[in-house]
Order: structure tokens, then sequence, then C-alpha cells
């Protein structure tokens, strides 16, 4: 089916990734959900990030001034962030956004938020997963038998990610 949602980190070149991804298809709002948000480690981001006001950003981005920003309600992330936190958060997250919105969805993430969805669905240890360039691509089916917890399959992992896990395909 038709893909119907795009849910996007609060970050920058999320939104202009989402940006692009929704007016290719057509939609017209964009979700930002803060749990999408990079891990707020120092080891990526020396002082803390500023969340991008997306209305702000329409301001100077000519290519999102047709589109429409709704946030999620989910907090922001502590800060400073150690990654076994920002992974907790990850497969909350994850595990919530199907349940959200239903139906296919197109989220736009940073690389630590797809190595833990790789390593949710694929299970796999999470350090397994240890490179996940730009514009790298996870597609899964996701259905809830019992309408309270997703249940992925069908999950293809695209090439360029690389993991430790030979069994990983």
């Amino acid at each position: 089916g038709a893909i119907r949602w795009v849910v996007s980190s609060p970050f920058l070149r999320c939104l202009q990734t989402a940006a692009e991804i929704a007016s290719a298809l057509g939609i017209k709002t964009i979700h930002v959900d803060n749990g999408l948000c990079e891990v707020l480690q120092t080891r990526n981001v020396a002082v803390r990030p500023q969340y991008v006001e997306p209305d702000k950003l329409k301001l100077t981005d000519g290519s999102m001034a047709g589109l429409v920003f709704t946030n999620t309600g989910e907090p922001e992330a502590e800060w400073p962030e150690e990654l076994s936190s920002a992974r907790v958060r990850f497969t909350k997250t994850l595990e919530r956004l199907p349940m959200d919105f239903g139906g296919n969805t197109v989220v736009v993430a940073h690389g630590d938020t797809v190595a833990q969805f790789v390593a949710l669905t694929k299970k796999v240890a999470e350090d397994s997963v240890y490179s996940v360039p730009n514009c790298s691509m996870v597609c899964a089916d996701v259905a809830s038998p019992d309408g309270k917890t997703p249940v992925f399959s069908r999950v293809w992992v695209g090439p360029d990610i690389l993991t430790l896990d030979s069994m990983v395909e």
C-alpha cells in the first residue's frame, strides 16, 4: 500500500530529508518525534543541541513552505545522555510509532536509531550493528495481534548497513 505518514527526528538534517520524501510522496504533514533525536552524548554533540522549530525553518527553506509540521508530544531527550539510555528511548519510540500511526510509515532518523531498529527487529546484539551510512534503509512489516505490542516481520536491511553478525541479511 501507499505510504501514509512521514515521522522525523527534530534535528535539521532529518527534517530536510523528511521534507523531500514527503514532497515526493504528496504528503503534506510531517510528524516530528523527539524520541527519534540523535544520541545526546558529548561524543556526538559537544553542546546541547537546539531543537529546530519547523515554523522558523519554513521561513528560510522554501522547500518546506507548503508542509505542516506537528509534534507527537514526546519530551526532549535528557542532556547529556548515555548511549544505553538512548537505546532504551529508541526502542520505546520504535515500538510506539506503529501503534500511534498504523499504516505504511517512513521514519527519518539518525544512525544510532537505525542501528537500534536493526538490533531490535533482527534480534542481534546492539553493539553488532557498527556502520549505518547516511541515507541507509531498513524496511519491515509490522502487525499487532493484541492491539498493544508491535510484531516486526519481513525485515530487510540495506546492504550498506554493516553488522558483525553474519546471520543478518
